[in-house]
């Protein structure tokens, strides 16, 4: 019979039922990922002896060649299973290994005396580098000395120049009274050699002028008008036509000026040490202030000196620094020739360890026949 599709009424919904929730389809399970075949023992280590003798140098191509083709036959071959040909084989195998891991040996051994070479070398320019830091140093130190000393130097000039421009404007001071006095016996010794003793004498060229010299000498000196009254007619009269007056006024003129003559040598006497002393004092004052600016002159050349060995030293030391960072990178490239070096060993130790294993291998036992009884055991233990 027919199946009867269910009818509409049938299959409505009551009112304010709630619509069941449909289900989700479950989601198809995940496939698993395959599984990596698992590589066989005996052909891992195979390669890896492989790997190491394609390495080998010194040996013709066709020899490598045969021994490779020949590793199947041979050192896959368990040891007690072997002839004498095929141990033979295994030698060779166990030579061409060998010669490569000496040759990965002495390139570790090449690869460290290189480094420590670098290294040493490093260290060495380092030690420069230190060594020409102390010398900027040292130099530095004595920059600043040289600075102090040339402004110790000045200092001492300028009181150098002060101390002698007190005592010249002390000697200026106290020298112009006696200079003075000096100008006045000056001009009194010259008035009484040329004008009054040829009016004396009666020897005048011109009396008139002779007379007005003296006459003016006179007033210079504030002698008494009397006198000054007097000594005109007195001096300007022949020699022969003067009388007892007459030269009574000369011998008074004559005595004034020998009187103030003395007069103006004991003041300069008695301030002669004085102004010896002062000239003294400026002398020495003179020879300080070039003693100061010799040594001044001296200090700032040894400034510059200074200064040009600091700079000196400071180019050293740049110097010295770019030739230890240069070698920076060589220490870099250096470490990086070591560590392949160490991995290339270490791959050689891993694949004669490989090969040894190969090497001494033997056959694995048969697997024991079983008693009758366990096999009955075993019938009755499936049934």
């Amino acid at each position: 019979s027919r199946s009867v599709s269910p009818s509409p009424s049938a299959t409505a919904v009551p009112s304010g039922s709630a619509m069941a929730p449909m289900k989700r389809p479950a989601a198809a399970p995940k496939a698993a990922p395959p599984k990596k075949a698992k590589k066989d023992p005996l052909a891992e280590k195979a390669e890896l002896v492989t790997e190491l003798a394609e390495k080998a140098t010194g040996y013709p191509e066709v020899v490598l060649g045969m021994l490779m083709s020949s590793m199947e036959t041979s050192l896959l071959v368990p040891k007690d299973a072997r002839h004498e040909y095929q141990e033979e084989v295994v030698k060779m195998f166990a030579e061409v290994l060998h010669s490569v891991e000496e040759v990965a040996t002495a390139a570790v051994t090449a690869a460290q005396g290189t480094a420590a070479a670098v290294e040493a070398d490093k260290c060495a320019k380092d030690g420069v580098v230190e060594a020409t830091k102390g010398i900027v140093k040292e130099k530095q130190e004595g920059v600043e000395a040289a600075k102090t000393a040339m402004q110790e130097a000045a200092v001492a000039k300028m009181a150098a120049t002060t101390e002698q421009t007190s005592a010249a404007a002390e000697q200026k001071f106290e020298d112009a009274e006696l200079d003075a006095v000096e100008g006045k016996k000056a001009s009194l010794e010259s008035t009484m050699a040329e004008e009054f003793q040829p009016l004396k004498d009666g020897t005048a060229g011109n009396v008139k002028k002779a007379v007005q010299a003296v006459i003016k000498a006179l007033k210079a000196q504030g002698v008494e008008q009397q006198l000054l009254a007097s000594a005109d007619p007195a001096l300007s009269r022949p020699a022969a036509e003067r009388g007892s007056f007459d030269m009574l006024v000369i011998q008074q003129i004559e005595e004034h000026f020998t009187k103030l003559k003395a007069s103006f040598q004991e003041q300069l006497d008695n301030g002669a040490a004085a102004k010896a002393e002062r000239a003294g004092k400026v002398d020495k004052t003179i020879e300080e202030v070039a003693v100061a600016d010799a040594r001044l002159e001296a200090r700032k050349t040894e400034l510059t000196a200074a200064q040009h060995s600091l700079t000196d030293a400071k180019v050293t030391l740049v110097g010295a620094q770019t030739a230890a960072q240069e070698l920076l990178p060589q220490i870099e490239e250096t470490a990086r020739e070591l560590e392949a070096a160490r991995a290339d060993l270490a791959t050689c130790k891993v694949a004669l360890e490989a090969f040894e294993e190969l090497a001494e291998r033997t056959s694995e036992p048969a697997p024991e026949a079983a008693a009758p009884e366990d096999e009955e055991a075993a019938v009755v233990a499936a049934q």
